[in-house]
């Protein structure tokens, strides 16, 4: 379901597969005569995230109720399958992680592989894609001086960094700025190279701090994490 029907980019879960012959796609929300596809889909991956352990489950369904915060907000009557979701959410994981209702994140984050594994004393490729939402950009790894640059942090017991590649950034002029900056836009990737610290299981969270504008304003800097499992087997 999430590698046929998600918007990695966008969020939230296509009424169809990606085909050459459809004039449009849609991301239903609305209950009708049957519940709204996506809060099914909210509802299913909470559920199974419960049952298995898995995190990646539980971010994916936070990702789904967090791009329709703005439908909950101004239509909750008419989302009632998302609400139910909503509501499983907060008796499951409210503690740890909780929703704040609000229009879709500037920038969401995702990470490839979904599980890592490596061999200590090895390196591994950890790619941390990020989706920047049109009309928005971030600084880049090494912007202009005075403006916040996007830096990332791996935190597991398990690994260590040995080197970050970080995306060519776009030169851009805005009303706000004297001169070009350097930016990032649309989707980028950086490319974490992991070796193997010891062995064992366990988590790897990747945190992003950056500041997000538009060509008017910046937002306050802020933070978004990602955790994945984590393998890390004996040489």
């Amino acid at each position: 379901m999430v590698r046929l029907f998600y918007d990695f980019r966008e969020g939230g879960f296509w009424f169809t597969t990606e085909r050459s012959d459809l004039l449009a796609r849609s991301k239903p929300a609305l209950d009708g005569a049957e519940p709204s596809p996506n809060g099914m889909a909210a509802l299913g991956l909470i559920r199974l995230a419960a049952q298995t352990g898995e995190e990646r489950y539980a971010q994916i369904a936070r990702q789904v109720l967090e791009t329709f915060g703005g439908v909950l907000l101004r239509y909750p009557q008419g989302a009632m399958t998302l609400l139910c979701a909503l509501h499983e959410w907060q008796q499951r994981f409210a503690t740890e992680k909780p929703i704040v209702l609000a229009p879709p994140p500037v920038v969401r984050i995702r990470l490839e592989p979904e599980q890592l594994l490596v061999k200590v004393g090895e390196v591994a490729a950890l790619k941390v894609h990020l989706d920047i939402a049109k009309g928005w950009h971030i600084g880049s790894s090494q912007p202009q001086a005075g403006t916040k640059a996007t830096e990332l942090v791996v935190e597991s017991p398990l690994v260590i960094v040995e080197r970050v590649e970080a995306p060519p950034p776009q030169v851009s002029s805005f009303p706000f700025a004297e001169t070009p900056l350097s930016v990032y836009k649309g989707t980028v990737t950086f490319v974490l190279w992991l070796r193997g610290e010891k062995a064992g299981t366990g988590s790897l969270t990747v945190r992003v701090s950056y500041q997000a504008c538009d060509d008017r304003h910046c937002e306050a800097p802020t933070e978004i994490t990602a955790t994945i499992p984590v393998t890390s087997l004996a040489p």
